[in-house]
């Protein structure tokens, strides 16, 4: 039988402990696992304790396999082990918090590798079914993962090209104005998306939660905002 205890606002899965939805209680969960990770690998090491109970840790030389530890590599670790969770043996909370730990590390990650030091967004898990059915939204992930911007490239110097960018990707005719004042960046129109941070980041969030890969134009507009 599977180990499953739920405790308020987290759960602990076979050791693993899965967080509840707010930034700041995730961020001083993860420094701290963080910090017994390079303590635990540390060449030498202590641990205070202050009058209140709380410890301290210090440590330094902290490698492994005569590597230096980075951060980057907690975190593929912490990513490795959220992969290994059977999700079937954890109800619909522990899942949503699964996710929600695994969004945020990605999106740390993410900020690590592009040199970024503004905090962390608020990663979004719960999205309106009516916002993933709308038009826009459709058509967003379509520029998120690059399809739109790849047919773009094929098609731009045919005649009515971004009509047949719209037919070709399941959309109307009359949706063709979403594809050329995104592609052009306009300002004049209202069905520009990449002028519209929060729908930017609805989209973002949604692609990382559903693990769709974002490319790279779309990520350079989400860095822009």
């Amino acid at each position: 039988m599977s180990l499953k205890l739920n405790i308020p606002n987290g759960i602990i899965f076979h050791s693993y402990f899965l967080f509840w939805k707010d930034i700041n209680h995730v961020e001083e969960f993860f420094t701290q696992r963080f910090e017994n990770y390079l303590y635990n690998y540390s060449h030498e090491r202590s641990k205070i304790e202050d009058s209140s109970g709380s410890s301290k840790l210090y440590y330094s030389g902290v490698t492994k396999d005569g590597i230096e530890i980075t951060e980057i590599d907690f975190i593929n670790q912490e990513i490795y082990k959220l992969n290994r969770i059977p999700l079937e043996t954890v109800d619909f909370d522990g899942r949503k918090r699964v996710e929600f730990y695994r969004q945020y590390l990605q999106k740390r990650l993410m900020y690590i590798l592009m040199g970024e030091t503004k905090p962390l967004p608020k990663p979004e898990i719960d999205l309106d079914e009516k916002i993933t059915r709308t038009t826009w939204f459709k058509i967003g992930i379509t520029f998120a993962t690059g399809q739109a911007q790849e047919l773009y490239e094929k098609y731009k110097q045919e005649k009515g090209h971004f009509t047949k960018m719209a037919i070709k990707l399941g959309f109307k005719e009359t949706d063709r104005p979403y594809f050329s004042e995104t592609i052009n960046n306009s300002t004049i129109g209202n069905k520009n998306l990449y002028s519209s941070p929060d729908k930017l980041k609805t989209i973002y969030a949604y692609c990382q939660v559903k693990n769709i890969e974002v490319c790279h134009d779309f990520i350079a507009q989400i860095e822009s905002i």
